[in-house]
């Protein structure tokens, strides 16, 4: 990235190599790279790895060519002829950006006048357990000497097995979750509880410290192992109040639930403090949305079943495959960490990974590691049966990504061609 970053600079700020080192100040430490997988927009149904770097850079004041110390409007001209492109830029003040946000440049869109946003409260994030240590036998094995080689995963994923072995979950505590997940006195709290209590899978989700006390949190999706945990518990709350949407759900869903009691808030909750912006939308949001959608969701994957005599309009919900539900929700992208992903070994290829290749589709990799190794996940490992296969169905056989199609990431024939096999 550092042969590439004043290319860059070049092509897209006009800036000549011997201009940058005054008019540029790069924030090294600001460096990540991040991995998406997505299928080419040049050559449809092409699966593809884009590696992305990203790194801080600030302008100097005293760089004329930027329009700096006036902060006045420049242009940028690229090309020749035909292919000449005329870029403008305008700076402007920070507060002037917080007051006044422009959302498009679409007729129908105003500006909108936001709250400071110093007086606004930050994201909720919930705390965070201690990373798991990594074993010191398995740092000084041969397979955990080739991984360490390579810089991330181990051959035949034992890492995960080893880890898993030094922790231990109550699964009562889970199988209560997916009792009482729709009894009016169980509280969003006492889901918290018991699924922290149910799945030692989640502290992988903070990567693992090193012999030498060093963290290898690296992840595949360019976001940090913080982020990837509080993504997983997201989706756990979203699993507890989808269930729940003729009690207390849709609202929660909605505008969240208070720090401090857990109870559903509202658009008149002082705490936290939004934007006018951002509680209107989520009013409108819990006002507009057809619910009846989800639910019909949740019946047609089982989790939901009408019945005569069911609790509340005579739904009733499946307590097995509602717990093989929360078990898929806290391991699935555990494998998004980059050390914990493991080699193919043993077998030919493994759905397009050769012998001794390390598996860098995340889905790909948890697949692997619930096929060869069922027991290495103690959650997993608790499940019924029918339920494993379920999971299992959902990891690799299926091949499908949901986040391409709801992002439109991904054209119909790469989407959904292993899917339309399968049916």
């Amino acid at each position: 990235w550092k042969q590439a970053l004043p290319k860059a600079l070049f092509d897209r700020l006009g800036l000549e190599i011997e201009e940058q080192k005054d008019a540029i100040e790069v924030d090294e430490g600001s460096y990540r790279l991040c991995e998406e997988v997505e299928y080419s927009r040049s050559f449809p149904g092409l699966k593809t790895i884009y590696r992305i770097h990203e790194v801080t850079c600030r302008a100097k004041l005293s760089c004329c060519k930027l329009g700096l110390p006036t902060g006045h409007s420049f242009t940028i001209t690229r090309g020749s002829g035909s292919d000449t492109v005329v870029t403008e830029f305008h700076w402007r003040a920070r507060r002037d950006i917080f007051h006044s946000v422009v959302r498009n440049t679409r007729h129908w869109f105003d500006t909108i006048e936001v709250e400071d946003p110093n007086q606004l409260d930050p994201k909720r994030r919930l705390p965070v357990p201690a990373a798991l240590s990594h074993p010191q036998q398995a740092a000084t094995s041969p397979r955990a000497r080739r991984a360490s080689a390579l810089g991330f995963g181990s051959t035949v994923g034992t890492l995960v097995e080893e880890l898993m072995a030094t922790t231990r979950g109550d699964f009562e505590r889970a199988q209560n979750a997916a009792r009482r997940i729709r009894e009016k006195s169980y509280s969003c709290k006492h889901f918290y509880q018991d699924c922290m209590a149910a799945f030692p899978e989640l502290t992988l989700y903070l990567g693992v410290v090193g012999p030498g006390g060093q963290s290898t949190a690296g992840t595949s999706s360019g976001r940090t192992a913080d982020d990837e945990y509080q993504r997983t518990w997201g989706a756990l709350l979203a699993v507890y109040w989808l269930m729940r949407l003729d009690i207390d759900g849709a609202q929660s869903f909605c505008f969240g639930v208070s720090s401090d009691d857990w109870a559903p808030l509202d658009a008149e909750s002082r705490v936290p403090r939004r934007s006018r912006e951002e509680i209107e939308k989520r009013g409108a949001f819990l006002a507009q949305v057809e619910w009846q959608l989800f639910r019909d969701a949740l019946v047609a994957a089982g989790l939901l079943e009408r019945k005569p005599g069911g609790d509340r309009k005579g739904f009733v919900h499946n307590e097995e495959r509602t717990l093989g539900m929360l078990v898929l929700t806290a391991i699935h992208d555990i494998m998004k960490i980059d050390a914990l992903r493991p080699m193919v070994a043993g077998r030919r290829e493994y759905c397009g990974f050769k012998n001794g290749e390390l598996i860098t589709d995340h889905d790909i990799a948890l697949g692997y590691i619930l096929e060869f190794h069922p027991t290495a996940l103690p959650s997993f490992r608790s499940l019924p049966p029918k339920q494993q296969e379920s999971v299992k169905f959902t990891q690799s056989n299926m091949e499908y990504n949901m986040g391409w199609l709801v992002q439109a990431e991904a054209p119909p024939g790469g989407l959904f061609k292993k899917f339309r096999e399968i049916i």
